[in-house]
């Protein structure tokens, strides 16, 4: 079996690669196939419950969120020289998956890099609380 290529060997070839070189179609199946892994996600939360009713913006939600995974995934796969046809179940995987992919990935690299990130998020920014 291969040992798969260290971090650093794959951020030295990746550096030599340009995401333009890839035709147009593969962007166009990328974001169709995880697209169709972030509905299949979102329909699995309106029938069990996780999602109350049907909501347009909801899903459109869903579906960009789930289609920025698959392109991250994507390219996390080609950097790795992985098989096409595992990078395309990849893909729909990490579509269907949506944001819990990318906490994945970002838990990676804050483990492997050894970063200390904090990203508390302030829900309502306008807002100031008087004392």
């Amino acid at each position: 079996m291969e040992v798969p290529p260290d971090i650093t060997e794959v951020a030295a070839q990746a550096a030599n690669q340009n995401i333009t070189h890839f035709p147009w179609i593969t962007w166009v199946w990328v974001v169709i196939l995880s697209s169709w892994g972030g509905v299949a996600g979102y329909i699995k939360k309106v029938r069990t419950g996780r999602t109350p009713r049907f909501s347009l913006m909801e899903l459109v939600g869903e579906i960009v969120t789930s289609s920025f995974a698959g392109v991250i995934t994507f390219l996390l796969a080609r950097a790795y020289h992985m098989d096409e046809l595992l990078t395309a179940a990849l893909v729909g995987l990490s579509g269907h998956m949506g944001s819990r992919v990318v906490y994945l990935i970002e838990g990676f690299l804050q483990k492997r890099f050894g970063l200390k990130v904090d990203v508390s998020i302030n829900e309502n920014p306008t807002r100031r609380d008087k004392p």
